[in-house]
C-alpha cells in the first residue's frame, strides 16, 4: 500500500530581500513544483 503525501497547506516566507532570502523563495517554490497546490 502506498503512502500518500500530505498536501502543504501554506508556507511561511519571511524576508529581508538579501541574496539568501531570494534564494530561499526558489527553493520553497522547488518544493511545490510538482505538487497540487490549493
Amino acid at each position: 500500500m502506498a503512502i500518500k503525501p500530505e498536501k502543504m497547506q501554506n508556507i511561511l516566507l519571511p524576508t529581508d530581500f538579501s541574496r539568501n532570502a531570494f534564494h530561499a523563495l526558489r527553493y520553497a517554490t522547488g518544493l511545490l513544483k510538482n505538487r497540487e497546490c490549493t
